[in-house]
């Protein structure tokens, strides 16, 4: 009798947990893109240090990046947002997923609530609710964020690392595409270095060398 007791009390409580751990479950999916939408994303090319300015370099120390990646669009708002006639809240500081232009995002529980910029005034309008009450209006200011992806095709990045100088050259290492590989170019008291379609001018300075990344670059 005592362990039929102790069977039903654990089917009883295994159900009890379901509902939970798959509200639990859905709260992890929201830092993914759903299919509802289409996320707008960009590519951006970017180079470390900044053109037009010299940077001092150390042994060890990275001379120039270049970098080109795939980043999306989701949205931080600067308040809490009511969502719902039944007093839901989108809560300040959320990250919300673009789901198509002038339209975010946010699945709290078994609810996906979307909010719509469509002037693109920085401040949602209006929202919709599925699967739960009526969509409200509202005027609340967000703060629009790119997230590299990390994921997508496309992503490269170059470093281009000093080693060294010697009395005539400067030697570096390139790290690229998961290589790595060492390259040495010619060095007086100024010189030029170029890789992967960056070119910068160096100088000497005590304990290393200082770089200037041409304007023209990118």
């Amino acid at each position: 009798m005592q362990t039929t007791q102790r069977c039903v009390l654990s089917l009883v409580a295994m159900l009890l947990l379901v509902p939970a751990l798959t509200n639990a479950a859905l709260e992890q999916l929201d830092s993914r893109p759903r299919e509802d939408g289409d996320q707008q994303c960009r590519t951006v090319s970017a180079v470390e240090p900044p053109a037009g300015e010299w940077h001092r370099v150390l042994p060890g120390e990275i001379l120039l990046v270049a970098e080109t990646r795939e980043e999306c669009l989701w949205a931080r708002p600067k308040a809490d947002a009511r969502v719902s006639e039944a007093g839901a809240y989108i809560r300040k500081g959320a990250l919300i997923w673009n789901a198509g232009p002038g339209r975010f995002c946010h699945r709290m529980s078994t609810t996906r609530f979307c909010v719509f910029d469509k002037d693109g005034d920085g401040r949602f309008e209006k929202s919709s609710t599925l699967g739960g009450s009526k969509g409200v209006h509202l005027t609340t200011p967000y703060q629009a964020v790119w997230i590299p992806t990390g994921e997508r095709e496309g992503a490269h990045r170059m470093e281009l690392v000093l080693v060294e100088t010697t009395a005539d050259s400067l030697k570096a290492v390139l790290r690229e595409a998961g290589a790595s590989t060492e390259v040495t170019y010619p060095l007086a008291s100024e010189g030029e270095v170029s890789a992967g379609g960056i070119r910068a001018k160096v100088r000497r300075v005590d304990g290393g060398v200082e770089v200037l990344v041409s304007a023209e670059t990118g």
